[in-house]
């Protein structure tokens, strides 16, 4: 088979496609929920340092913000356990592919999720849905594992024109 054909193949399985699993949580209500919220890397948890003159979350925000923490956990458990297999494969042709790290995954998604709402609220005055936010930055992780398999592929290819025909 042609090895730009499978490419092409690999490409068009995990190519981003637009959230379908909207969570009805805007970017600036996520912003808002989360503004109070510091990371404490010495016990690896988040702790909510609102002031008592702070206004309460609305417990629909809290719940969605809930779904958005667990849509953010589902797509890096996903990448673990395809790194998983990923590596085993890449081992065989000669790729070294570094497992991605999920507590560091999942805060760089929560950075580059904030990131981008900021981006688009201030930038292009668009309050988008926090899953599609996720979403993006979800895939664009895939993306760079697409260079991963590309790699593997050519090797495989180029192993296979150095062992040649073998007779069985």
């Amino acid at each position: 088979m042609n090895r730009f054909l499978l490419v092409a193949i690999l490409v068009a399985a995990v190519t981003p496609m637009k959230a379908k699993a909207a969570i009805g949580l805007k970017c600036s209500q996520w912003l808002e929920s989360r503004k109070y919220f510091q990371y404490d890397a010495r016990t690896e948890t988040w702790r909510d340092a609102r002031p008592s003159t702070a206004p309460p979350v609305s417990q629909e925000v809290d719940e969605k913000g809930a779904w958005s923490n667990w849509y953010i956990a589902g797509h890096v458990v996903s990448r673990t356990f395809f790194d998983l297999y990923l590596a085993k494969h890449g081992a065989a042709v000669g790729v070294t592919v570094a497992p991605v790290n999920p507590k560091e995954e999942t805060l760089r998604i929560i950075a580059e999720v904030e990131k981008l709402c900021r981006g688009g609220l201030q930038q292009e005055r668009k309050d988008y849905d926090v899953a599609t936010v996720i979403d993006l930055v979800a895939h664009s992780a895939i993306t760079l594992r697409i260079q991963d398999v590309t790699t593997m592929i050519e090797r495989a290819v180029e192993i296979g024109k150095r062992l040649g025909v073998q007779q069985r």
